[in-house]
């Protein structure tokens, strides 16, 4: 995490490039606006360039109402990569209600050919029980959306332990998306985050 409102973060993100620092977490929190003008602080600007020339990432932690500053930030920054954390948080209401307007929300961001999706925190998504098979649906339609090549499984440490256990998790992908062969399962479970996490950077 860098200050978003501090002078320069663009300066900090690359001072931490030597150091392996692959990607950046954002919310609006951190921005101190409310979703619906989260990213409008400048110093998103600089974040958002300097990720788009290092190679680094910018994970947002959002929620559905957090959706239309990444799409507006992704059309002016195309070239920088972005993650969207825990499904958009996606059934992560007290009634766990997976709700089409908000999964269509997400499938909107695919346009953007360098916004990824983690596919994960399924303790905190839809009925939040393993072995989580309500979310399959939900992952269906953003793994076709987005691709594979743009999904990855996320470890979310340490709360997907919290309660819950790390084979229940990679169960639902590995055994239970039965609508994806074992390469594109792979893509989603390990080859995406290799090819978007761990790729040189340039400081």
């Amino acid at each position: 995490i860098v200050d978003p409102l501090a002078d320069d973060p663009g300066t900090a993100m690359r001072k931490l490039a030597p150091l392996g620092v692959h990607a950046f977490r954002i919310q609006p929190r951190y921005s101190k606006q409310p979703p619906a003008r989260w990213l409008e602080p400048p110093g998103y600007e600089s974040m958002f360039a300097t990720a788009a020339k290092t190679g680094q990432a910018l994970s947002c932690l959002i929620d559905v109402d957090g959706f239309p500053e990444v799409d507006r930030m992704c059309r002016k920054f195309p070239d920088t990569d972005v993650i969207i954390d825990h499904l958009g948080r996606i059934g992560a209401g007290p009634d766990g209600a997976i709700r089409d307007p908000d999964v269509e929300a997400l499938q909107a961001l695919a346009k953007h050919p360098k916004v990824y999706v983690k596919v994960g925190a399924f303790y905190a998504l839809g009925k939040k029980t393993p072995p989580y098979l309500d979310l399959v649906p939900l992952i269906r339609r953003v793994v076709q959306s987005f691709t594979p090549r743009r999904c990855m499984w996320e470890s979310d440490c340490p709360f997907q332990v919290a309660k819950d256990r790390y084979t229940d998790s990679l169960a639902l992908v590995r055994d239970h998306l039965d609508f994806l062969p074992k390469n594109d399962r792979d893509w989603l479970l390990f080859r995406t985050a290799e090819e978007t996490l761990f790729q040189n950077l340039t400081p």
